[in-house]
């Protein structure tokens, strides 16, 4: 999801465009444009995956508020609780997804597609859930956004295969997952 930056539309599709909002941002952009042109030579689609749920998962802003939670942090940080909220997959659909699109025979033209799961829910409920699973004692407390927030739509991975799940069922999945 790094190609999009901070997201300039409320709906992040394969169509939705690419700001180039840092170098980061741009790099990640360019590695799928050599992907791309080297189509006529690999076969290739490009996954944009936002934050991942599993057993290993770090690094997203979900995976620091969850080891916060673990900790027993006093205190923690949060945004836009009434957001509607599905920008997260679990590593078991993402694998299944891969599966699927290596036994496909082949693809009929490059694509980038980002990935979320469905029935997307509030972020409220999502801290809610993490709360209940890791017994956090201390306060959650929702702090004005510095980036709006998006949603992503997974129509043409779906196209491709993708059977994403609930965005519900995946923080459930996550929290079982983890060890903790």
């Amino acid at each position: 999801m790094a190609v999009y930056g901070l997201g300039t539309e409320e709906l992040i599709s394969e169509r939705s465009p690419i700001p180039h909002g840092n170098s980061y941002h741009a790099a990640r952009w360019a590695a799928e444009c050599y992907v791309k042109s080297e189509r006529g030579q690999v076969e290739a689609i490009s996954i944009r995956s936002p934050a991942i749920a599993g057993a290993f998962t770090h690094n997203h802003f979900l995976s620091k508020v969850f080891e916060k939670m673990i900790n027993q942090d006093l205190l923690i940080n949060a945004t836009n609780p009434d957001f509607d909220f599905n920008n997260i997959v679990h590593e078991d659909v993402i694998a299944d997804f891969v599966i699927t699109l290596l036994e496909k025979e082949s693809f009929s033209r490059y694509r980038a597609i980002p990935i979320g799961s469905t029935d997307p829910i509030p972020l409220r409920e999502i801290i809610d859930v993490m709360a209940k699973a890791t017994n956090y004692k201390g306060e959650i407390n929702w702090v004005e956004p510095k980036t709006p927030p998006f949603r992503i739509d997974s129509t043409g991975a779906i196209e491709l295969g993708y059977k994403p799940i609930s965005t519900l069922e995946t923080i459930n999945r996550w929290m079982h997952d983890a060890k903790f």
